[in-house]
């Protein structure tokens, strides 16, 4: 039989990072059925419920420095054959040799280092990073002429495995079913500013799901729920596995810009999108920044 290769993913999760990062893991994950697959998450105090059911995720101990890291994979018995990075967000990038020198400690020597890396400000690897690939899923985005081994482009976001097949969308239906998503955190509380200005021009028959993510805050997540109980055509959809089910099922949806825009792009459905801070706010010619890089 052949031996399985085990793929170490880490990443970071959060109320203020979010849960995209590990989201994004878990989808390249789900396509890897051959392989042994773990996940080792960096996750304040909202996200580790969210990812204690998890059989196959490590969160590490909060408070572990990055020279400590390493000791604790041997602790834990980590033992990669390629490690897959998903760690390029403003407070890491800002720590930009600290992370790099991280990956670098992490598994063996001539361990395989896969980065899915941001763009612009954002990008974490500089060009004579050691690592072995380099993904920037993200659109019009070019590869690095310096950097040969990297994958450019949306052609590289991945929806997860076990997705349906793409919706048929009628585009001239009344909008009828509307979806709120802002994130697996909302550290803004987003949700219900959006939630408020959707019911102040919904008509009787609408229905209107606002999906509470698994690392939002507590009491936050009661306000929506008391909400929802008292407004028949409110429905709060509880940290749900992926949106799949609620973007075919929604005629337009209010998110935030982050990765669920890939997501709303396979379902073909209109939305109104809020850019929580400006480093999601590109100019689709040049690639960068409007606000400046």
């Amino acid at each position: 039989m052949k031996k399985k290769t085990n793929i170490v993913f880490r990443c970071d999760a959060g109320l203020n990072i979010g849960m995209g990062h590990f989201a994004r893991c878990a989808a390249l994950a789900s396509w890897l059925d051959d392989e042994a697959i773990r996940f080792v998450v960096g996750a304040d105090e909202r996200a580790r419920p969210a990812l204690a059911s998890r059989a196959d995720t490590i969160s590490l101990p909060q408070g572990l420095t990055p020279e400590k890291e390493p000791a604790f994979w041997r602790e834990q018995a980590v033992a990669p054959d390629a490690i897959v990075f998903d760690l390029s967000y403003p407070a890491r990038v800002t720590r930009r040799a600290e992370t790099l020198a991280l990956m670098m400690q992490l598994g063996e020597e001539g361990t395989p280092r896969i980065v899915i890396d941001a763009v612009g400000s954002q990008t974490l690897v500089e060009d004579d990073a050691a690592v072995d690939v380099v993904v920037m899923p993200y659109l019009d985005v070019k590869p690095v002429a310096a950097r040969p081994r990297t994958l450019a482009g949306a052609d590289y976001f991945l929806l997860p495995k076990g997705w349906p097949s793409r919706p048929e969308r009628d585009g001239g239906r009344a909008v009828r079913r509307v979806l709120i998503t802002m994130g697996g955190s909302d550290p803004h509380r987003l949700t219900m500013r959006a939630l408020r200005a959707v019911m102040q021009v919904a008509q009787t028959p609408w229905t209107i799901r606002v999906v509470i993510g698994p690392a939002f805050d507590r009491a936050f997540a009661s306000d929506l729920r008391a909400c929802a109980s008292a407004d028949v055509r409110i429905e709060a959809v509880e940290a749900p596995r992926d949106l799949a089910e609620q973007l075919q099922w929604a005629d337009l949806g209010v998110t935030t810009t982050g990765l669920t825009k890939y997501e709303l792009a396979w379902a073909g459905l209109p939305s109104v999108q809020i850019s929580i801070d400006r480093l999601h706010y590109f100019d689709p010619d040049s690639g960068l920044s409007i606000w400046g890089d």
